[in-house]
């Protein structure tokens, strides 16, 4: 602690031997941190006090790397003393654990033996997490937190009481980015929401490598991969692998008693020894549901059939927007009407438009519900149209359209008044109207010279 309370805002402490937290330390509004001295040679750290080695809040931020491209280099060893978690973060603070950084035997009585953060940001970068204990959560996320656990991080034989070995995403402003992560052996000890992964709300994002293997739950009942207890946004991205795992249920559960829209997406590439979608098909399920637990891109979505929970395909959403003319006149106008199918149904819709030669684009309306708009060029010239479709997933198609702005053929309407009849007489005056149209807007009227004697100019350009 007096190293760090010694460190400048975003130095650096080093340790050159193994040795022991006695006294908390504690990262207060300010960024450090902590390394090998040598990345070469092996350094443990062992909590001794009765309390959480680590606290980070109001904003401060601790970074704990090696430089090394070998595991185990760092090893945080907490000795499965009584209920104290590795880290515990508040207040838009930030905690980074690097490639050779092991966090292991930390045991809590509640949430995150490893992790807890609340509204702050976690980055796991090639990390280990391991061995560690708790109710449930080895890393729990919640309060608008952030988690982004990529670059080789490996969660194994962690245990949990209830749920969530691996990750407890609990909040619904939390954001959790799952790639490049290996989960395996890890044990969750329930009997119903026994998981991996739990997820309570928020938005989760998982695969680009991440593999979820040979994870046990409750030994006579269900197993799944992941958990989805309420209201949340999860997405499966790119090679997402699940295979071998100990259970005769679900890869992925969803609470039946889920109410709202809940949106899971699938990407094409993922490998699986079973159906990742493997959804209970009977039973009794909430009506609540009715048409909003969505499964998109492999593609399919849940309904509500009376007390059945059923897998329908929920088709590509398309974009099939219409213009009224491909070339008007210099102050017309040119009619767009948006138009979607497949998606989830939910559409909404936005307009662009810009001179074929810029690049910049004008926004005639950003996304909303009315379907239909009318754009009026301000100059002769080749103009682009972008229409927008998005529907409840968040998933966008664009549509392009090229219009012609041209000037109008110039017409004239003339006609010739006298004051008295249709003969002239010497000294009185005659009135001519011309009405013209098209062509540029700017008129000059003109009574071209004759060559007859019996007509003569009464008027040339004025």
């Amino acid at each position: 602690q007096q190293a760090v309370n010694a460190a400048p805002n975003g130095g650096i402490v080093y340790i050159d031997k193994s040795t022991s937290i006695d006294e908390q330390i504690v990262v207060d509004g300010k960024s450090v941190t902590i390394m090998p001295y040598d990345k070469t040679k092996k350094i443990v750290i062992y909590n001794n006090i009765s309390s959480d080695p680590f606290i980070i809040k109001n904003g401060g931020s601790l970074t704990i790397k090696t430089d090394s491209d070998k595991d185990d280099m760092l090893v945080l060893d907490g000795q499965l003393q009584s209920y104290y978690r590795a880290f515990t973060l508040s207040g838009n603070s930030s905690l980074t654990l690097g490639k050779g950084v092991t966090v292991r035997r930390f045991r809590k009585d509640n949430a995150g033996a490893a992790i807890h953060s609340t509204a702050s940001t976690v980055n796991l970068k090639g990390c280990i997490i391991e061995f560690n204990y708790s109710t449930y959560g080895t890393v729990c996320i919640t309060g608008g937190s952030t988690l982004d656990s990529s670059n080789g991080t490996v969660f194994r034989q962690n245990r949990t009481d209830y749920s969530s070995s691996a990750f407890y995403i609990y909040s619904s402003n939390d954001r959790a980015y799952i790639k490049d992560t290996t989960m395996y052996k890890n044990f969750s000890n329930h009997q119903t929401t026994g998981s991996t992964i739990y997820v309570k709300g928020g938005y989760v994002s998982i695969g680009n490598g991440t593999s979820i293997n040979s994870n046990v739950s409750d030994w006579y009942n269900l197993h799944s991969a992941m958990y989805i207890k309420a209201v949340a946004n999860v997405e499966f991205s790119g090679n997402l692998n699940i295979n071998d795992m100990v259970t005769t249920e679900e890869k992925l559960y969803i609470n039946p008693q889920v109410s709202g829209i809940l949106n899971v997406r699938t990407a094409p590439s993922y490998t699986t020894a079973g159906n990742i979608l493997a959804v209970p098909t009977s039973g009794s399920f909430s009506k609540n549901i009715t048409n909003t637990v969505k499964y998109n891109n492999n593609i399919y979505y849940a309904v509500n059939n009376a007390s059945n929970l059923t897998i329908e395909k929920m088709q590509p959403l398309v974009n099939n927007s219409t213009i009224s003319a491909s070339s008007i006149n210099l102050g017309s106008s040119v009619t767009v009407k948006a138009s979607a199918a497949g998606g989830d149904g939910a559409y909404t819709y936005a307009f662009y438009y810009k001179k074929a030669a810029d690049t910049k684009w004008t926004t005639k309306q950003d996304f909303k519900a009315n379907n239909s708009v009318s754009i009026t060029p301000a100059n002769e010239s080749k103009y682009n149209i972008c229409v927008k479709v998005k529907d409840g997933t968040g998933t966008v198609e664009k549509k392009y359209f090229d219009i012609t702005v041209k000037k109008a053929a110039l017409t004239l309407d003339a006609s010739v008044k006298t004051t008295t009849s249709p003969f002239v007489v010497l000294g009185h005056t005659i009135t001519a109207t011309g009405n013209a149209k098209g062509g540029t807007g700017s008129y000059v009227p003109k009574i071209p010279q004759s060559s007859s004697p019996q007509k003569q100019p009464i008027m040339t350009y004025a």
